[in-house]
Formats: structure tokens, C-alpha cells, sequence
């Protein structure tokens, strides 16, 4: 009985050591493993660690956080304690990858081959790619990522480098961001500089404050600042210019060293600055639209809006374009204003010229301070102004045209203007404008179709021709001022006829007024013959005719023909002074006297006979 109860003892024993031995994990590996059903932990509410040097190394709480020198997780993975210099958290080949710093100020991280492993005392920096951040010393709140980003970078601060080699020779420049590949690559000092796009600002070395969008936008600033290029190679040969704003692709693209320009539109001021010599040479320059001031070389102070404005122009300056192709053939006029498309299309080397309204226009390229305001007005002449095209019916205002007519502006003044001379060979008229001749004659093509435009032609206008007048000027030898030969048609200027008008009138008064005297003085001796019935004793003094007086007047009198002596007695009126005494014949009635003799005034004038003073009248003289 004992033997068989120590039997099933020893059977027992061997089975639980059996069953012991099937249950543990060797030491040296074990095979035959079920992932399913084995593991190692626990199958209770408890927690797990592992331990090296009799030290807790990891601690998996019931809940299954992990905590990595931490016995009390509070998050999935918690890991407490390491330093940057001792006990970074990932390292390859004995460079850290990944570094966790102790504090929020001192965090870094660095991801790569040899990213950021010279910093000391830099905080905030992020760096992510092989040798990105390398030479980092004291540098915070910069963010590397690409090879080489931002690799020489020591002290500079506040800098983003995103992109392979994007600012990798930053040493001192701060405020940077760069944005693409070998963006911003070259920059050393500078700082506040934008770059977005590859090879963008990659030359730059110590130019501030620019802002560059577009491969190769920029591309070879190296001291100009404060720019902006937006577009694949705008302002892409900028070097030192400082101030310019391109927009668009190629917009500046040749600018070197000019400033305080503007382009905005495809190649738009795309030469400007090739071959400028003296520091206002194309600069203060803006140009809005696709190819705008193209060509420009050299040319300052031009603002062209427009696809093609001032497209042309080389030398040209001080010009304004606003309207597609708008002084479009100009190169080297200056001081022209175009205002409308195509308007001032024809000018080439004008200057001061004007043209206001679509298609606009000077009738030759060489034209200057001509002006054409108006839906295709043309002008055909230096210094001449035309309002309106062809078709144009009425032009006027509130009130009439003034033209300057201060004494202070006018020499040689002479009265020397025909009056019934000229206005007899005038040869009023009436009329009907031809339109299509007229476009004709002035080269002008104009296919466009409005309503309205012949209703011109049904006016019937009043006037004179203007070969007729210049003909009538010339037979009589006058210089008249109202025919308008300055370009392919004739005009008149039909305010200049008022002039040789009122002269006329003049004319016509004069002999009104010396009928009337005559007359007069016939009267007056009839009435004399009549009062004396024959008896010489009685002696008559007429009142002067005109008065006031200016060229000439008339005294009439009556007298015995069988006086011994008669005259006139002129004196001052005020101060009584004799000026003229004239003799009489006694078979006169009456005396023609020359004003213009007389300065203007107040006079009387008396009558004696035979030593007898007859009777004193006043007459007045005027200029």
C-alpha cells in the first residue's frame, strides 16, 4: 500500500514538472510558439515591468500605458528624464535624430544625418534633413527642412527654409523665408527676405525686405532690397535695384540696378534698364499689361496700362498710355498722354502730343503738341487741336471761345485792317459736308457703322470757302489770320472775320457822318441866306460834327463873303490856352479839321470876323 501510494506521488511530480517545463520561455529562444495563446504578462488586473540591473526600465500599467523611466503614464507612450548631450532619444551613428531638450524655450528637433549637431544654446529650432541647421550655434525659433537647409546658419533667428538647399548659406540673416529648391541659397545677411519657388532670390547675399514668388524669380539679386517679383524670372537679372515691383512672368526680367519701377503683366517693362548710363535713366517707370513698355531701354518717368502700351518705346520719357496698344510705335518721343485703345498709335518720335478717345490719333509720327480728343479725331499739324471725328455735328458750350487779347501781349500793333476791300469780295455760301471725302483726304479709315453717322451730310451750313477767302486776301495784300492752311484740309477761323467786319462798319459810318455834315452845312447856309434876306451883317458858328471826335471833324460856319478876314480860335478848355488858330476863306462854309492833331481832351473853338469875336462852341477829342 505505501509503495503504490509513493508510486503515484512520483508520477504525479513528474507530471507537474513536465507541465512546468512545457509553460516557460528558454533563455536562449523557443520555438513552436502560438502568438494567439502565448505571451508574456499578465492575465490579472496588474501591471508589467521589465527591469535591467534590478532597476525598473519600463512600466505597462493594467490599462496598457507605457511609461519609459515613468512608473505612472498618463499618456499611451510617457517618457520622462534624457538630455540633449547624454541621452538623446534616437540616434544614428552616434548623431542624434531626434532630440527632446528639457524645457519649452530649449525644445530642438532635429531629424537627419548631421541636422543641427553644432547648437549650444539655441532653442525653438526645428530641423529636418541631413545637415540641415548644421552649423547652428545660438540661432532660435528657425525652421530647416531639406538637405541642407539653412546650413550655415549660427546666429540668425526667426528663418524658414523649406526645400533642399533652400537658404543654406544664411549666416546672420534673420526674418527669412524661403520656400523651394537652393531658394534664397546664397543669402548671408540679409534679412526679411520672401522666397517661394526654385532658384528664387538664390543669389541673394545682404539684400532686405524682398519678396520673391516664382522659379527664378529674383534670381540674381545680391544688395537690392525692398522688391517684389511675382512670376516665373520676373525681376530674374535684378541685382542692386531697389524698390521695383514685377508681376507677372519676365515682367523686369532684364532690370540690373534700376529703381522705383512697376510692372505688372507677362514680360511687361521686360527690357527696361539695358544699357542705362546716368542715374535717372529708366527709372520711376510703371508698367500694367502683357508686354507694356516692352522695349524700353532707357527711357524714365513713363506710365503705360495696357496690353502693348508704349510697347516700342526706347528713349522715350515722361510719357502716359492707358489703353491697349496706346502709343504703342513710340520710341524715343517725349511728353506725350494717350487715352484710349489704340490711341496715338501713329506717333513715333512726336513729342507733347495728346489724344484722348479710342483710336485717337496723330496723322504722322513726327508730330508736336498736337492734341485729338474725341472718338477717332485726327490731327494733321503741329501745335493744332482737333475735337471730334467726321461725323461730329455740334460742338459748343455755355459759353463762347475766348482768345487771349491782353495789350501786354501784343507789339507791332498797327490799324492797318481792310474793311469794304476785303468783306466786297466775299462770296457767302451754303453747303453739305462730304464725310467719306473728308476721312479720305485725311487718311483716316474708319469702317465703323453707327447710327447717326452721315446725318452730317443732310445740314445745310452757311459760310465761305476757305480757297475763296485766301484768294480775296491775296488780291487785296492782306495777311488775313482766318484761314486755317496747318494741315491736308482748309479752315476758317470765322471769329477773325468780325475784325475786317467792324472796320467795314467803321468805313460805312464815316461816310454816313460826313453826308450828314454836308447836308447839314447845306442847311445851315440856306437858312442863313434865308435869315438875312441879303443883309451880310449877321454871322453864323455851327456845333462840330462828330463830336466827340477821333480821326477827323467838320466845323461848319457862315460868313460875308466880302469880309476882310475870318478865322477859328482852338483853345483848351480847362486852362484856356490858345493851341491852334486857323485862317478862314470868307467864300468857306465850313472847316475840315484833323484830330489826330489834338491830343484827346476838351476844347472850345471860336469865330472871328473882321477882328469881331462871333460865338464859341466845345467840342471834345478822343483816342
Amino acid at each position: 500500500m505505501k509503495i503504490q501510494i509513493l508510486s503515484l506521488f512520483t508520477l504525479s511530480f513528474v507530471a507537474f514538472l513536465g507541465n512546468i517545463q512545457a509553460q516557460s520561455w528558454n533563455l536562449s529562444g523557443n520555438a513552436g510558439t502560438d502568438p494567439a495563446t502565448m505571451f508574456i504578462g499578465t492575465t490579472d488586473n496588474k501591471s508589467f515591468r521589465i527591469r535591467t540591473n534590478n532597476a525598473i526600465r519600463m512600466h505597462i500599467n493594467a490599462s496598457g500605458r507605457v511609461g519609459i523611466g515613468n512608473l505612472s503614464p498618463v499618456f499611451k507612450v510617457d517618457l520622462k528624464g534624457g538630455s540633449y548631450n547624454t541621452d538623446s532619444l534616437y540616434r544614428i551613428n552616434g548623431v542624434p535624430v531626434v532630440s527632446l531638450g528639457g524645457g519649452f524655450v530649449n525644445t530642438n528637433i532635429a531629424l537627419g544625418l548631421n541636422a543641427m549637431v553644432s547648437n549650444s544654446t539655441g532653442f525653438q529650432n526645428a530641423a529636418v534633413g541631413q545637415e540641415a541647421l548644421f552649423s547652428n550655434t545660438s540661432g532660435y525659433f528657425n525652421v530647416a527642412n531639406g538637405t541642407f537647409s539653412l546650413r550655415s546658419n549660427t546666429v540668425g533667428n526667426y528663418n524658414t527654409a523649406l526645400g533642399g538647399g533652400s537658404l543654406r548659406s544664411n549666416i546672420t540673416g534673420s526674418f527669412n523665408t524661403a520656400a523651394g529648391a537652393e531658394a534664397l541659397a546664397n543669402n548671408a545677411s540679409g534679412e526679411g527676405n520672401t522666397s517661394m519657388g526654385t532658384f528664387s532670390l538664390v543669389s541673394n547675399i545682404s539684400g532686405n525686405k524682398n519678396t520673391a514668388a516664382g522659379q527664378s524669380a529674383l534670381f540674381l539679386n545680391i544688395s537690392g532690397s525692398n522688391n517684389t517679383a511675382l512670376g516665373a524670372n520676373a525681376l530674374g537679372n535684378n541685382s542692386s535695384g531697389y524698390s521695383n515691383v514685377a508681376i507677372g512672368v519676365f515682367a523686369l526680367s532684364q532690370n540690373t540696378n534700376r529703381a522705383n519701377l512697376v510692372a505688372i503683366g507677362d514680360s511687361a517693362l521686360y527690357n527696361n534698364g539695358l544699357g542705362a548710363t546716368f542715374s535717372y535713366d529708366a527709372t520711376d517707370n510703371t508698367a500694367v499689361g502683357s508686354k507694356a513698355l516692352f522695349a524700353n531701354t532707357r527711357g524714365d518717368g513713363n506710365t503705360a496700362t495696357g496690353k502693348k502700351a508704349l510697347f516700342s518705346n526706347t528713349l522715350g520719357y515722361f510719357n502716359t498710355a492707358v489703353g491697349s496698344n496706346s502709343l504703342s510705335n513710340n520710341t524715343t518721343g517725349y511728353g506725350n498722354t494717350a487715352i484710349g485703345l489704340s490711341s496715338l498709335i501713329f506717333n513715333v518720335t512726336g513729342d507733347y502730343n495728346l489724344a484722348l478717345g479710342l483710336g485717337a490719333d496723330v496723322s504722322s509720327g513726327t508730330l508736336d503738341n498736337a492734341s485729338a480728343i474725341g472718338y477717332n479725331a485726327l490731327v494733321d499739324a503741329s501745335n493744332k487741336v482737333r475735337i471730334g471725328n467726321t461725323s461730329v455735328s455740334s460742338n459748343g458750350g455755355q459759353v463762347g471761345w475766348s482768345s487771349f487779347s491782353d495789350a501786354r501781349i501784343k507789339n507791332k500793333v498797327r490799324e492797318n485792317v481792310p474793311g469794304l476791300e476785303f468783306i466786297e469780295l466775299l462770296r457767302p455760301v451754303t453747303y453739305h459736308f462730304d464725310v467719306k471725302k473728308q476721312n479720305e483726304l485725311m487718311g483716316k479709315s474708319d469702317s465703323e457703322r453707327w447710327n447717326g453717322k452721315y446725318d452730317i451730310e443732310k445740314i445745310q451750313f452757311s459760310g465761305f470757302i476757305a480757297q475763296e477767302v485766301e484768294a480775296a486776301a491775296q488780291k487785296i495784300g492782306y495777311d488775313f489770320s482766318g484761314v486755317d492752311k496747318s494741315g491736308e484740309l482748309y479752315g476758317l477761323r470765322y471769329s477773325e472775320f468780325v475784325v475786317p467786319m467792324v472796320k467795314a462798319i467803321q468805313e460805312l459810318q464815316k461816310q454816313v457822318e460826313e453826308l450828314k455834315a454836308e447836308l447839314e452845312i447845306k442847311n445851315n447856309t440856306d437858312a442863313v441866306k434865308h435869315g438875312l434876306n441879303n443883309d451880310q451883317t449877321e454871322i453864323i458858328l455851327g456845333q462840330n460834327i462828330p463830336n466827340p471826335a477821333d480821326n477827323s471833324t467838320i466845323i461848319p460856319f457862315s460868313i460875308p463873303s466880302n469880309c476882310k478876314s475870318a478865322s477859328i480860335l482852338i483853345t483848351e478848355h480847362t486852362t484856356g490856352r490858345v493851341v491852334k488858330a486857323i485862317p478862314l476863306n470868307c467864300k468857306e462854309t465850313h472847316l475840315m479839321l484833323d484830330a489826330a492833331l489834338l491830343s484827346a481832351g476838351t476844347y472850345t473853338y471860336s469865330l472871328y470876323v473882321d477882328g469881331n469875336s462871333i460865338d464859341t462852341k466845345q467840342m471834345v477829342i478822343v483816342k
